[in-house]
């Protein structure tokens, strides 16, 4: 009998809104108004606003946005 291999994905380094709003456990509205607050920073790829762990860590410890 073989032994099944299970592959695991890397985690992202950057998450879409949708995704960070389901980390954060807010709608993604509230991540919008976030962004537009400049509570959190964001790399904008076309259209689409991307952001990072370290910038959802960073912005859950209370720091501030530079």
């Amino acid at each position: 009998m073989s032994a099944k291999v299970v592959r695991m994905m890397p985690a992202p380094a950057a998450l879409t809104v949708d995704e960070a709003a389901a980390h954060l456990r807010v709608s993604r509205w509230m991540v919008y108004q976030l962004i537009w607050a400049n509570q959190l920073r964001t790399r904008r790829i076309g259209r689409c606003h991307r952001i990072s762990l370290v910038e959802l860590d960073r912005y859950l410890s209370g720091e501030e946005a530079a």
